[in-house]
């Protein structure tokens, strides 16, 4: 018999967010346009989970960016950035200052591993998922994202 951890997703819909800003990984200021769909993590632990979501949303059609965020968004962490992605990905990359945690805080990861995807308009999540998406809430994702592209 094989034994397979259990999971759920965490689900939010119409949810407020704190205040969202960063910087590519060339430098440039960043922020928010438009409707977009993230994928967002706090440590490199995630990549395994962000993978999962990435690979879904590009299956989809769905474009998306990866949002870190990060205590200390300096260097060190552009070059782990960097050697993290594959090239291909890597002007999608939005590094996060937290140094406040504030979006630690409003997400609550359970654990270092954690990712959560939303798709943002206006500062509203629509839906908000964290972790790993089960078939039922990546078809729920899936047909919230696609009824406002």
């Amino acid at each position: 018999m094989i034994w397979r951890q259990s999971f759920s997703t965490l689900v939010g819909r119409d949810v407020v967010l704190p205040p969202l800003k960063g910087m590519t990984l060339s430098g440039s200021q960043w922020s928010p346009g438009g409707a977009e769909t993230y994928i967002g993590a706090f440590e490199l632990a995630a990549l395994s989970e962000i993978g999962v979501w990435t690979k879904l949303l590009h299956s989809a059609g769905i474009p998306s960016h990866v949002l870190i965020f990060a205590n200390d968004p300096g260097p060190k962490i552009q070059r782990s950035l960097q050697t993290s992605f594959p090239p291909s990905r890597l002007q999608d990359i939005i590094l996060v200052d937290d140094s406040g945690e504030q979006w630690r805080n409003f997400i609550q990861p359970d654990r270092p591993e954690r990712a959560f995807a939303m798709h943002v308009r206006d500062g509203m999540a629509e839906p908000l998922m964290v972790g790993p998406p089960t078939e039922e809430a990546w078809d729920l994702f899936q047909l919230l994202v696609n009824s406002e592209r």
